[in-house]
């Protein structure tokens, strides 16, 4: 099973070997947490002693003749991640050494030739990542140490991709300033210790996968469960060359392709996946209880395990979609209505899918956003009706409705509205307050401005909601008078007539301004992207006057008009 097993300092690791991660393994996910955590323990070591950094897992699938050096091509199993910040790392440090410095010029050198091999006009780079983007970003910046611009990226792997590059040059830089940067290039190249296991088969990787993963090494549920899937399919099919299993291959790139795009949770898809199907759960599954599930299911032969990675495929589609879209960013939040949600979506007899998705979103608002439940509230309620609307084909349209309708009788629209007149509509509920104006604003048959909220939803919510009356008004001469005597700021100022969207940079500029500069910048025309700017600036919809104070009456007035939208737009349908 185990080819070799040597024990490797990072560049003798390095020499000789071209890596390269398949499609069907997870893109590049790390975050900057684990990046320093990685970066504090090269700072950390001694450099005279060798330091065991972490177990590469590979499998040679070739060898590749550059000039006259043969090189073995390994797909990496498992330290995909590591290995490629460690990579990017050794990049950063050749694109920040000083070429007036000789030494520093020959480590630079050396660097960039380890990382890129050149032959005959060809580049051979020392990591591929087989996965599709619009972007060369890895290749791009071995090659030239070159990182694109945030907006020209697409997914979520290349959103991680340029922050590693930021962030490895952030830690040369910083080590630049009391250290040598030789010194850095020898505590990498040669006080790292790495363990490479080099498998004989194919097969042998999904089962020294597992066998790690069960030792207890943090390993995304979902990457187990494709593990385990693909070691059955080699079981099944009985070689590596078989159609079927290249089917399968396929099938997981495309469900990382997906993951790649947005940030998805792996036991998220597994669990809503195995939910879904099976015997009808009052709770969503477990990780365990869903890879068990999914065992059992693949094992009964090849056309039952493809349909099982491709319904994988399809509830992570789905899922992405949902947390994509952040018109829905108010009844995302909770996970059994994310499952609902996506339960709707998929079922494939019903006729009436949007009516029943609006009704989802009424009742959802309902109760996570406008009473303010918790993640506790009716979960078996949702997920037994998430796993009816998939697997009971009797269901009638109008008998849907009903039950979507029951699921929210317990939280009346009337009292809903009541939840949200005079109360602290910011602190802890912000996310819901932006959805709610969101809502708001397509209610004015505003044309819709997609990059003005792109901006605003990309941005914090204390960045983009701007309190009218600030929260230090009782402090600022020009607002003390705004409100009678006995009323207080503090019990005021949250309320939701007195909150606005705004662009962020606009946000700032307002901060504890007084009325009159506050209203003569939202009256810029840059400013009047948002059509609800508009009752705030003119006393009436005439526009003919334009209001010269904001006060308690302001306030209720507005939030009269609000809480009338909301009882038409969250009422059952």
């Amino acid at each position: 099973m185990i080819k070799t097993l040597d024990k490797f300092e990072l560049e003798p690791l390095l020499t000789g070997r071209l890596f390269r991660i398949p499609r069907y393994q997870r893109a590049y996910s790390w975050g900057s947490r684990q990046r320093k955590e990685l970066f504090d323990d090269i700072t950390a070591i001694d450099a005279n002693e060798p330091h065991f950094m972490a177990t590469v897992v590979g499998r040679s699938v070739g060898e590749r003749t550059i000039g006259t050096t043969r090189y073995w091509v390994i797909e990496i199993v498992d330290g995909q991640q590591r290995l490629t910040t460690l990579i990017i790392l050794l990049k950063a440090i050749a694109k920040c050494c000083d070429i007036q410095d000789s030494s520093e010029k020959q480590a630079a050198a050396e660097l960039n030739n380890l990382l890129v091999r050149k032959s005959d006009g060809k580049e051979h780079h020392i990591l591929e990542l087989n996965h599709q983007s619009g972007l060369d970003l890895l290749p791009e910046y071995l090659r030239s140490g070159a990182i694109p611009d945030a907006d020209v990226i697409g997914t979520l792997s290349d959103s991680n991709l340029r922050k590693a590059m930021r962030e490895a040059e952030d830690f040369v830089n910083v080590w630049k300033q009391s250290a040598s940067l030789l010194e850095l290039v020898k505590r990498v190249k040669y006080s790292l210790v790495f363990l490479f296991y080099e498998l004989e088969n194919e097969k042998a990787v999904y089962t020294v996968f597992e066998g790690l993963n069960s030792r207890g090494l943090p390993v995304d549920p979902l990457d187990k469960c494709k593990s385990m899937i693909m070691g059955i399919a080699f079981d099944l099919s009985g070689r590596t060359d078989s159609p079927a299993l290249a089917r399968v291959h396929q099938t997981w790139g495309d469900i990382y392709e997906v993951l790649g795009i947005r940030e998805v949770s792996g036991s998220e898809v597994l669990r809503f996946a195995a939910s879904l199907r099976g015997a009808q759960p009052s709770r969503t599954r477990s990780v365990d209880d869903s890879l068990e599930f999914f065992r059992e299911e693949c094992r009964k032969g090849l056309n039952d395990l493809q349909d099982n990675i491709d319904w994988i495929l399809t509830v992570t589609k789905e899922l992405k979609r949902l947390v994509s879209d952040r018109r829905l960013s108010g009844v995302t939040t909770i996970a059994h209505a994310r499952l609902l949600a996506i339960a709707i979506r998929l079922n494939g007899h019903l006729s009436n899918k949007e009516d029943l998705l609006n009704q989802w979103e009424r009742v959802t608002f309902r109760i996570f956003g406008m009473y303010d439940k918790d993640a506790r509230t009716k979960t078996g309620e949702y997920i037994r009706l998430a796993w009816l609307f998939l697997n009971d084909n009797t269901l009638t349209a109008a008998q849907a409705m009903d039950k979507l309708r029951d699921l929210g009788s317990d939280y009346p629209i009337g009292d809903a509205v009541a939840q949200l007149a005079d109360s602290n509509r910011y602190e802890g509920w912000q996310r819901s307050l932006r959805y709610f104006l969101y809502r708001y604003e397509e209610s004015l048959n505003a044309p819709m401005d997609q990059s003005l909220w792109t901006e605003i939803w990309e941005n914090s919510a204390n960045d983009s909601i701007e309190h009218i009356m600030p929260v230090e008004g009782g402090t600022i001469p020009c607002w003390q008078g705004s409100l009678s005597q006995g009323i207080r700021f503090d019990r005021t100022v949250h309320r939701l007539g007195n909150l606005v969207l705004l662009p962020p940079g606009l946000n700032s500029q307002c901060s504890n301004r007084c009325f009159d500069e506050k209203s003569s910048l939202y009256r810029k025309p840059e400013n009047l992207q948002l059509k609800m700017m508009e009752e705030i600036i003119y006393q009436d919809s005439s526009q003919q006057q334009v209001r010269n104070r904001w006060d308690l009456d302001s306030i209720k007035e507005r939030e009269t008009r609000l809480l009338r939208f909301a009882k038409i737009e969250w009422a059952d349908l």
